[in-house]
């Protein structure tokens, strides 16, 4: 078979089987992917606290669902631990907590101070930091 005969369903395929073939080794580095996520936990007197904080659990868990549905094909699985932390220094000592326990990645930052000191430490121990609330982009 030359180039020139070689069809763009054979071409899409053999790049399929290819990959396919490469996940496995892929897969097994991690089988369980950890994401761990710090939410301020906001006074009863705020009326965002609860549903902000419900909003957050229940989109984590949502995406939680649709990658586990995809990735039981290949053997994986997400894993989302939310912890709450009432000011800068308890979302370090959770965020601490989460990295020690395998996290992958770090979620959180909905204040500007929570997300600057979270995204220092993720900075400090090589993870990935997804700041979802804070206007800041540092």
């Amino acid at each position: 078979m030359t180039v020139a005969s070689l069809s763009r369903r054979r071409f899409l395929g053999a790049g399929a089987l290819l990959f396919a073939l490469s996940w496995p080794a892929r897969a097994q580095q991690r089988k369980v992917l950890r994401i761990g996520a710090v939410l301020p936990v906001l006074s009863k007197q705020d009326s965002l606290g609860t549903p902000v904080w419900e909003a957050a659990r229940m989109g984590l868990e949502l995406a939680r669902d649709e990658f586990n549905l995809n990735a039981q094909i290949i053997g994986q699985r997400l894993e989302v631990s939310l912890l709450p932390a009432p000011d800068d220094a308890a979302a370090i000592r959770a965020a601490e907590h989460l990295v020690k326990d395998g996290a992958y990645a770090l979620i959180g930052g909905l204040g500007p101070r929570q997300a600057v000191a979270l995204s220092q430490l993720a900075q400090q121990r090589r993870v990935p930091f997804l700041n979802i609330g804070s206007p800041l982009d540092r």
